[in-house]
């Protein structure tokens, strides 16, 4: 017990020293922002024009007035959650576009995983296709990406 005891009281100073070293820090944190479709379609045409016949690209604009002011709405029919990104935009799946789009990144294919790019796309179409969408009619990842694939 003694030993859990003294290695919790590690771990929470090294925490905390980590928290002070952050505050402290000259290096800038990095801020992940959206960057939207269109800074993606200059490059990626292709895949653009495939999401642009999905559902996906469309999901803003398939809500009614009520329900674009409808934060349950808006988390999953939009990008961040945000009206001024509509539809459900590469972002929504690849994570925001400011932690990998610069060229130097994008030209390099590993070096886009580890900027953050989201390769893990089953887990996040689950956060809108659940049992929580009024919508739901079940969700197969293998089916639906077949649709939408690019």
């Amino acid at each position: 017990m003694k030993t859990v005891s003294v290695f919790i009281v590690m771990i929470m100073c090294i925490g905390l020293n980590g928290a002070a070293f952050a505050e402290n820090s000259t290096m800038p944190i990095k801020k992940h922002t959206y960057v939207g479709v269109d800074s993606c379609a200059g490059c990626h045409e292709k895949q653009y024009k495939i999401w642009k016949k999905t559902a996906h690209a469309a999901a803003y604009d398939a809500l009614d007035a009520k329900q674009k002011d409808n934060p349950d709405c808006i988390r999953c029919h939009t990008t961040d959650d945000r009206k001024s990104l509509p539809g459900v935009q590469c972002e929504a799946c690849h994570g925001p576009g400011s932690d990998y789009s610069d060229m130097d990144t994008m030209k390099n294919f590993k070096e886009v995983w580890n900027s953050g790019l989201n390769r893990n796309a089953a887990d996040t179409c689950v956060n809108c296709h659940n049992k929580k969408s009024p919508t739901f009619n079940g969700f197969d990842f293998k089916t639906f990406w077949m649709q939408i694939m690019h």
